[in-house]
C-alpha cells in the first residue's frame, strides 16, 4: 500500500522546500516509493468530530521497514500558529518510541530518510 497521492504536491517553479513541510514531504514520500517502502502519511489532531492520530505523533509510519518520520522543515520554522503542546508532545512520542525500541526520524531532508531506511535495512 503507497500513500504517495495522499501526499501534498509540490508548487510548480517554488524551491522545493521553503514555505512549509508540504512540498519536503512529497519528496520524501516520492523517495520512500522509489525505495520500496510501505508506508502511510498519518493525520493527527481532530478535524471536525473525527478524531485523528493522537497529537504529536511523526508525519509518516514506514510499516517495512519499521520507523515514524516526522517531517520538518529544514529552515527551523515552524507552522505559525503551533504550540508548545503539540512540540512537547511530540518530544514525549520521541521519548516513548525510544524506550520501546522504535526509531523516530526528525528529517528534514530526502537524505536523512534514505540514509534512515537503508540503516534499518541493515539492522535486519
Amino acid at each position: 500500500m503507497k500513500g504517495f497521492k495522499d501526499c501534498p504536491a509540490t508548487v510548480p517553479g517554488a524551491h522545493p522546500d521553503a514555505g512549509t513541510e508540504g512540498p519536503l514531504q512529497a519528496r520524501i514520500c516520492s523517495a520512500l516509493d522509489a525505495m520500496g517502502v510501505w508506508w502511510m502519511r498519518l493525520n493527527s489532531g481532530a478535524r471536525g468530530r473525527v478524531r485523528m492520530a493522537p497529537r504529536g505523533t511523526p508525519d509518516l509510519l514506514c510499516v517495512d521497514p519499521y520507523l515514524w518520520i516526522e517531517v520538518k522543515r529544514p529552515d527551523g520554522k515552524g507552522k505559525r500558529g503551533k504550540n508548545d503542546q503539540t512540540r512537547i508532545a511530540q518530544e514525549a512520542f520521541r521519548d516513548r518510541a525510544k524506550r520501546c525500541g522504535v526509531t523516530v526520524v526528525r528529517a528534514e531532508s530526502v537524505g536523512e530518510v534514505v540514509a534512515a531506511v537503508n540503516g534499518a535495512r541493515a539492522k535486519r
